[in-house]
């Protein structure tokens, strides 16, 4: 939805298509000469709370699981070093970094990378620390500005951000190997789990709030279930009650041919300013059925559910690796919803109850 009403998910997408062909490069006696893999890198975004987050991106740096760790710059990529305002992407919300070509081993074995790093240029840590040269026009070399703040920008600390790198792991080890030649990975950056507002106000970067999610999302508009949560709050004559702090709503989505699974994908959302009936109904239910065959069915159905009450409201994106038919639960309080058999690559309207 692209309404000023309604928040989207504050998600940024690294996504890394790995895939190799053998016949690239072939033969030879040394260790690293089986073979060599195409490694391509892309950005995409949203945005919930956030009118932007800047990062520099200096270099992208693997770590194989004998802990050897090859960094990439502006050398292997023409696009680095590169600032980027991850919510403003250019080209349908995606930018493309470029292909580097990863040496595979000439035994046969699987070259297998247990995390993945992210350098980000030095934001001065002293008045007489010199400036990045990179970031001489902008307040900093890694900043957010949040919604309602009149633009002012906040330093984003990023805690061995620009020495090592930011440190993403991944969930399980994902390789490279004859006969199974493509593997996709995706870095998955929600500031709500990213970002930590520190006590003195200051804003913190945090890389266990950064998952990796195997999968084909880069181009894959049907990798995900995306929709929006709705959650009732009462009416005082014709103003809408409040909750404070406002409801953060959890959608999980679970693979309904695995009974008792974990999650196959789960998000949080921020819904931040309730709405009356009304504004519910002409701003989500009329948006959502425009595409449906029978509108008007469509909008008799959403608005029973959403007049005459107040009502907060908010977007979310569940990425999802695997093809089928997804359960999804979205709790926030006491306040539930559940919709069963959603289909991969579809959207959901979750009214909590």
């Amino acid at each position: 939805m692209k309404m000023g009403l309604l928040k989207k998910l504050n998600t940024l997408l690294l996504c890394l298509l790995f895939a190799f062909s053998l016949a690239a490069c072939g033969g030879g006696g040394s260790s690293d000469s089986g073979g060599t893999g195409t490694v391509s890198l892309s950005l995409t975004d949203n945005s919930d709370g956030y009118n932007s987050v800047v990062i520099s991106v200096m270099e992208v740096g693997f770590v194989t699981n004998d802990s050897a760790t090859t960094y990439y710059n502006s050398a292997d990529f023409e696009t680095l070093p590169v600032i980027l305002d991850v919510l403003e992407l250019p080209g349908a919300s995606t930018y493309y970094m470029g292909d580097i070509e990863v040496a595979l081993p000439a035994s046969g074995e699987p070259l297998c990378f247990n995390q993945i790093r992210m350098v980000l240029a030095a934001d001065p840590k002293k008045p007489e620390d010199p400036i990045d040269p990179l970031c001489v026009d902008e307040p900093f070399c890694n900043y957010v500005v949040l919604e309602g703040d009149d633009d002012t920008p906040q330093w984003l600390q990023t805690p061995s951000g620009s020495e090592s790198g930011l440190k993403i792991n991944t969930p399980k080890d994902f390789c490279l190997e004859e006969g199974d030649d493509t593997l996709s990975v995706v870095i998955e950056f929600d500031p709500m789990t990213a970002i930590v507002q520190q006590g003195n106000g200051g804003f913190l970067l945090k890389p266990t709030g950064i998952k990796i999610i195997e999968g084909d999302f880069s181009g894959a508009p049907e990798s995900y279930i995306d929709g929006t949560a709705v959650v009732p709050v009462s009416k005082i004559g014709d103003v809408c009650d409040v909750y404070e702090p406002p409801p953060t709503v959890t959608v999980n989505a679970y693979n309904s041919a695995v009974v008792g699974s974990a999650p196959s994908s789960s998000t949080s959302i921020l819904l931040e300013t309730p709405l009356l009936g009304s504004e519910v109904d002409s701003a989500v239910c009329v948006e959502w059925c425009a595409l449906e065959a029978d509108p008007g069915a469509c909008e008799a159905d959403c608005t029973a559910g959403t007049s005459p009450e107040c009502f907060y409201t908010g977007d979310f994106k569940l990425l999802l690796a695997d093809k089928g038919n997804y359960n999804l639960e979205a709790t926030w309080d006491d306040f539930v919803a559940n919709e069963d058999g959603v289909v991969y690559n579809s959207s959901v309207l979750m009214i909590l109850e």
